[in-house]
């Protein structure tokens, strides 16, 4: 039976979401704590963007 305490990510307002465009981006994300991280190739300058994970594919889980 799943831990009903832990929150989903959809559900916790304070979780941090990045977009991260390379390798370095994502260790960097991880080692932060983030739980959700997206590539995005198409952020090739370099800069993070934060945002907000698809509801219908996070509902599914």
């Amino acid at each position: 039976m799943a831990d009903s305490s832990k929150a989903r990510t959809h559900d916790n307002p304070r979780l941090e979401y990045l977009a991260a465009a390379s390798h370095w981006q994502i260790t960097r994300a991880m080692k932060r704590g983030l739980e959700w991280i997206r590539c995005r190739p198409d952020l090739v300058d370099g800069r993070l963007a934060t945002a907000e994970p698809p509801s219908s594919r996070t509902a599914e889980r």
